[in-house]
C-alpha cells in the first residue's frame, strides 16, 4: 500500500469517526430525534466499517453486480424501473 491511499484511508476513518461523535453529540443534546438517530448511526457505522475495510466496496459491488464502472448506470436504472414498475402495480 503506498501512502497516498494510506493518507486517504486515514483520513476516511478520522472523518467517520469525528461524524459519529457529532451524531452522538446531537443525540445527547436532544437535537436529532430517535427515528432519524438510528438511521444515522447506522450510516455512520457503514462508512466507520467500509473506512477500516478497504477492499470491502469491491467485495459489495461484486455482489450487487456492479463491479465495472460501465455497469453502473445501466444497473441502477434498470433496479430503478423494476421498482417504480413494482409499485405503480400495486396500488396499496
Amino acid at each position: 500500500m503506498n501512502t497516498f491511499t494510506l493518507r486517504i484511508q486515514i483520513i476516511s476513518v478520522v472523518v467517520s469517526l469525528l461524524m459519529l461523535a457529532y451524531i452522538a453529540r446531537l443525540i445527547m443534546k436532544g437535537k436529532l430525534r430517535e427515528e432519524y438517530a438510528i438511521f444515522w448511526v447506522v450510516c455512520t457505522l457503514v462508512l466507520v466499517f467500509f473506512s477500516f475495510w478497504r477492499n470491502g466496496l469491491d467485495v459489495v459491488s461484486s455482489l450487487l453486480g456492479v463491479s465495472r464502472l460501465e455497469c453502473i448506470p445501466t444497473s441502477c436504472i434498470s433496479r430503478l424501473s423494476s421498482y417504480c414498475c413494482s409499485t405503480a402495480a400495486d396500488p396499496t
